[in-house]
């Protein structure tokens, strides 16, 4: 056996090496198209609901500034008056709401 005919013989098996490396390659690239194919997909549907959630919210009513102090300055009293007298009689301010409750909707 010759050194010309040896490295013949291994230059014909790593031309055979490539092209089996080249085929798995090119498969692996067809995966990689679907999924980048189906995380496309994916990307538009996440984009298409976000862009309805920003409609509905444009669509909903918002509080302005003056209506949020004014139901906070509303609640508050009430809440304050309810805790001034749970502390003047020493009374947890449960039954107090619970028993306002019971005053205002009678059964």
């Amino acid at each position: 056996m010759n050194i010309v005919e040896g490295l013949e013989k291994w230059v014909i098996y790593g031309l055979y090496l490539m092209f089996i490396l080249t085929i798995i390659n090119s498969c692996n690239s067809c995966n990689s198209n679907r999924g980048q194919t189906r995380l496309k997909k994916e990307l538009i549907n996440l984009k298409l609901e976000v862009d309805s959630l920003y409609n509905i919210v444009q669509k909903k009513p918002f509080l302005t500034k003056e209506e949020m102090k004014q139901l906070l300055n509303e609640n508050m009293w009430k809440f304050l008056e309810i805790e001034e007298l749970s502390d003047k009689n020493h009374i947890p301010i449960n039954q107090f709401k619970h028993n306002r409750e019971k005053h205002n909707n009678p059964d």
